[in-house]
């Protein structure tokens, strides 16, 4: 739990709690600390104990597992200015550099695997294309900014289209149809893949191919997705659901099994889904 600090700008962590197979690693309050059931001098406590004791043995897996864990952010579709064109003048980089460049964004890597030649870029091509049959080629072009840096700009060929579509006038459903299938395509095994609202922008044939295409992820990856949409929702397991409620910040998370869901089959699964009070409200009971 944090609490603002108005006058540094900052979270104040009050409350903290760490444990292992019911063993008691962290545990912390706003004025003790304890490490293994030691108390610590006093730390800083806008900063998590993650942060704080990430080179003890029994934190460092803990954080190694939180540095794979990032949000997918569909939403900011640019490439900024950035080593990119540099990196890949310098050397072909093969595809676990690539993966590892997490610095970058998913369009930048894209342009990576396009400048050494990766067979993940014909996939990741393919299976856009497949999605978006209209699209006959996805390619980069270099512009210049106002200060003469090269950036690289994506652009697809659609057919009967004479010209080639820039960035900036490609479709807000096939942008975040891309980033996800780059996502999931360069994803490495242990990261955790956090997309809010997974519906939001796509047609009923992106949502489909997207979902099938996380269900079966090359990759042993974890994927935490939002949505109200019931082909997802079906096409979920029931016992990876997970109904999250609220009053005000009090977050109640629940499992189907809890409110009596899925006890036969998926279509009825949903069905009752839909009549929970948890459901309709969104507020904890």
């Amino acid at each position: 739990m944090f609490i603002p600090n108005t006058k540094e700008d900052k979270f104040m962590l009050v409350g903290e709690f760490i444990s292992d197979n019911g063993k008691t690693i962290v545990s912390r309050t706003r004025n003790s600390f304890a490490y293994k059931g030691s108390e610590m001098v006093k730390l800083d406590a806008t900063k998590s104990a993650l942060e704080l004791l990430k080179g003890e043995d029994a934190i460092a897996p803990i954080y190694k597992g939180f540095s794979q864990c990032y949000s997918l952010n569909v939403a900011d579709t640019s490439i900024h200015v950035s080593p990119v064109v540099d990196v890949s003048k310098r050397n072909a980089l093969d595809i676990m550099l690539v993966k590892a460049l997490s610095m970058f964004s998913p369009l930048e890597r894209l342009f990576l695997l396009r400048e050494s030649k990766l067979k993940e870029f014909d996939l990741i091509c393919q299976k856009f294309q497949e999605i978006f049959p209209t699209v006959e080629k996805v390619d980069f072009t270099l512009a210049k900014t106002f200060n003469e840096t090269l950036v690289p700009i994506l652009v697809i060929k659609e057919k009967n289209v004479p010209t080639w579509i820039r960035q900036d006038g490609i479709s807000s459903g096939m942008m975040r149809t891309l980033l996800q299938i780059i996502t999931l395509v360069l994803a490495n095994d242990g990261d955790v893949i956090m997309i809010d609202e997974f519906e939001n922008g796509l047609g009923v044939n992106c949502i489909n191919e997207l979902a099938d295409l996380i269900m079966e992820p090359e990759a042993d990856i974890q994927v935490v997705m939002t949505s109200h949409h019931p082909y997802i929702i079906n096409a979920i397991p029931v016992k990876d659901w997970k109904i999250l409620t609220r009053n005000g910040s009090d977050v109640h998370v629940h499992t189907a099994e809890e409110l009596h869901i899925g006890e036969h089959s998926k279509h009825e699964a949903f069905m009752q889904l839909l009549q929970t009070p948890e459901y309709r409200t969104g507020q904890n009971r």
